[in-house]
């Protein structure tokens, strides 16, 4: 079963790194998000990106002369809810030439982000988006995210994370990559456990034990890069969580494994064959790798568990897994020229074309699970 589903993948990575080579990418067709809302909704946007550098000029909170300006920014604490994002809350809202379906532009991100160092896209937060738009007046919540794309398997109990200045931005962008594969061990040893309590067949089990160790080894070597071009790389705070539903589970399963990660190791394998910088082609080659396994268990788990689902449960996990794919065609950005060159990001053109044939080929498919 893993090894159809692995097989199936490196297929289609193969056909889409060919051609995203020689074709170029049409614009992207996706349906637009029907609203903003809290964190792990449906129609709630994902917190991984690609985006732009953001460093905002002056202090917040103080104008240039005289008393504090009430309608300067300031950071707002949203807890663990806030995942690996910075939010920054605008007393007065912002201006309405910067809004745009919830979601800022590049350029309104370096301004609204303040004192982010990296920054992969930014959207209104919570419930600053109602009904798919930005309230005319009134308080205006920023998540400005920080967490690169394709490193592995994001836990919902991830807590916000403060990471100390790089001396460069690849270092920097280094160093939230081996935060994240730090937290997918957690989520890969959540994963086993949950299997085994639901009594997922061995193989299902073993895999995902295995997931946890290679992230382990994908976040020693991702840390080490960092702190090799001047990053610092933060300590993945998790907290352990109960054994959920089975429904839950294949929730978060189609979400962060059918959907990002799948998208990820695609990401990896790019990166493997086109990083300029040796060290990190190699690491990316034997990532990519993983990943795709990695990406193959979760379409696995999605086959096993969707004949266990009621009607109702599918239905609930397949909506879950079409706004992630509408959370990833909204996120596609431009990343930085360093990033492209030296990590072998994927361009913006790139990006779109692979999550349309994906979209077309895995996620929206008939026989997707």
């Amino acid at each position: 079963m893993i090894r159809r589903e692995e097989a199936r993948l490196r297929s289609t990575f193969r056909r889409l790194l060919l051609v995203s080579v020689v074709a170029p990418a049409a614009p992207l067709a996706f349906p637009a998000l029907e609203a903003c809302s809290s964190h792990g909704s449906p129609d709630a946007p994902s917190r991984d990106a690609t985006a732009d550098l953001s460093l905002a000029d002056g202090d917040a909170g103080a104008a240039p002369d005289g008393p504090p300006d009430p309608c300067a920014p300031v950071p707002f604490d949203a807890g663990p809810d806030a995942g690996c994002g910075e939010l920054w809350r605008y007393p007065c809202g912002v201006d309405a030439t910067a809004r745009g379906d919830c979601f800022y532009t590049l350029d309104d991100c370096q301004s609204l982000c303040v004192d982010v160092v990296l920054v992969f896209n930014c959207h209104a937060y919570d419930d600053s988006c109602f009904e798919g738009g930005v309230p005319d007046s009134g308080p205006i919540t920023v998540d400005c995210v920080t967490c690169p794309s394709g490193v592995g398997r994001r836990p919902t109990t991830l807590a916000p994370t403060n990471f100390a200045p790089a001396t460069s931005r690849l270092g920097d962008y280094l160093a939230r990559a081996a935060h994240l594969e730090a937290a997918s061990v957690v989520a890969f040893d959540a994963l086993e456990a949950e299997l085994r309590a639901h009594g997922a067949p061995p193989p299902l089990v073993r895999l995902a034990a295995r997931s946890a160790r290679d992230e382990v080894r994908h976040a020693r070597v991702t840390a080490r890069l960092a702190r090799r071009f001047g990053g610092v790389p933060a300590r993945a705070r998790v907290r352990r969580a109960p054994v959920r539903s089975l429904e839950a589970m294949a929730t978060e399963n189609a979400v962060e494994g059918c959907v990002r990660e799948t998208f990820g190791a695609l990401v990896a394998s790019w990166q493997a064959s086109t990083a300029r910088e040796p060290e990190i082609a190699r690491a990316m080659a034997r990532i990519a790798v993983d990943e795709t396994r990695h990406a193959a268990l979760a379409w696995a788990v999605a086959r096993w568990a969707e004949r266990r689902l009621s009607a109702v449960a599918r239905a609930s996990v397949a909506a879950h897994r079409s706004a992630a794919v509408r959370g990833l065609a909204r996120e596609v950005a431009a990343p930085p020229a360093d990033l492209v060159a030296a990590a072998g990001l994927p361009t913006t053109a790139r990006q779109r074309l692979w999550l349309r044939e994906l979209s077309a080929t895995l996620w929206e498919a008939r026989d997707a699970v």
